[in-house]
C-alpha cells in the first residue's frame, strides 16, 4: 500500500466522483489503488482525456475556493442562493434609484 500526498488523494477522489457516475463502484478498504487500477485500464487516449478533465475539475474548485471567502467549505453551497443574493441585495440601491427616475 502506497502513502499519497493530500494533492494525489484529491486528484484520486474527483476520479472516483466521475468513475461513480458511469456506475463504477470501489473497495473500501483498498480505495486509492482500486481507483488507480481502474484508470490504468483505461487505454491511452481515454487516460488522457479522463485526466484532463480530472485536472480542469480540480482548477475549478481551487478557483471558486479563492473567490468565495465567505464560504468555509468551497466545495459545499449551504444556501442554492448564497451567492446570487449578495450580487442583487449590492444591485438593489441602483436598481430602486434608477426605478424613481422613470416614475418621474
Amino acid at each position: 500500500m502506497e502513502i499519497y500526498s493530500d494533492e494525489q488523494k484529491h486528484k484520486l477522489r474527483i476520479a472516483a466522483k466521475l468513475l461513480r457516475k458511469d456506475g463504477r463502484r470501489f473497495a473500501n478498504c483498498n480505495f486509492y489503488e482500486a481507483v488507480i487500477n481502474e484508470i490504468d485500464r483505461m487505454d491511452i487516449q481515454e487516460r488522457e482525456r479522463f485526466m484532463g478533465l480530472v485536472d480542469w475539475i480540480e482548477k475549478y474548485e481551487d478557483a471558486e475556493s479563492i473567490y468565495c471567502d465567505a464560504c468555509t467549505l468551497p466545495r459545499v453551497r449551504k444556501n442554492k442562493n448564497q451567492f446570487c443574493n449578495k450580487r442583487h441585495n449590492a444591485a438593489a440601491p441602483a436598481a430602486k434609484s434608477r426605478v424613481n427616475d422613470v416614475q418621474k
